[in-house]
């Protein structure tokens, strides 16, 4: 999924190797991600997303082309090697995007204690909005670790940010009903756009918090 610079209004992120403050709940700290962490973060992608296409269709986007009939490659969902190469190339694209350290790119390893459990990659907007580009969480993880990152967690992160979205795959019902269950509400299509999401493939999701700036 393309995505385009946007403007940023700063807020202070430390760069710190880590924080343990801020997830007392679980001992969530977190440190930035770095060039090291490229191929951990691919796997991880890669594997998960496997996991949730694995019997499904899924669509590939080629956003070089210049024509609706050959921008939408159909992969079956018996096509496994062709739909792993595709999520290889699309977190590899994913992951340059966040290690670019743009100002509105925020890339960040999820640390219990001190061992790697996950990743967050979202963007900044000056209206308030924080978009989360992908949340990847790396073995068993609990799910009120889960519900706690993907909320609280976040929160406390970017306080001055309180408009939350999610953008999901239609094929992805279990996502799109654990958003859902986060308290994420669908909607309008064009909201993908203006994010630089393709409606044609992805749903808009929206949870709004009370501003605490």
């Amino acid at each position: 999924m393309k995505r385009s610079k946007h403007i940023f209004v700063g807020v202070a992120f430390c760069f710190m190797f880590a924080i343990p403050v801020l997830g007392k709940k679980f001992n969530i700290n977190f440190r930035p991600l770095t060039e090291q962490d490229r191929e951990w973060a691919i796997n991880i992608g890669v594997q998960r997303y496997m996991n949730i296409y694995q019997d499904k269709m899924y669509f590939i986007n080629a956003r070089n082309s210049s024509s609706l009939e050959s921008r939408y490659q159909l992969l079956a969902p018996d096509q496994f090697t062709e739909k792993k190469r595709a999520l290889i190339a699309e977190s590899h694209y994913i992951v340059d995007q966040f290690l670019q350290n743009e100002d509105d790119f925020r890339a960040i390893v999820l640390l219990c204690g001190k061992k790697p459990i996950g990743g967050l990659f979202y963007r900044l907007f000056e209206d308030g909005v924080l978009v989360i580009d992908e949340a990847l969480f790396d073995g068993p993880i609990s799910e009120d670790v889960k519900k706690y990152v993907l909320t609280d967690y976040l929160r406390l992160l970017e306080p001055a940010f309180s408009i939350h979205k999610f953008f999901v795959r239609s094929v992805n019902k279990e996502e799109l009903s654990y958003f859902s269950r986060l308290g994420f509400e669908p909607q309008e299509p064009e909201v993908a756009r203006r994010y630089n999401y393709d409606p044609v493939l992805y749903l808009s999701l929206s949870k709004t918090y009370a501003n605490s700036k």
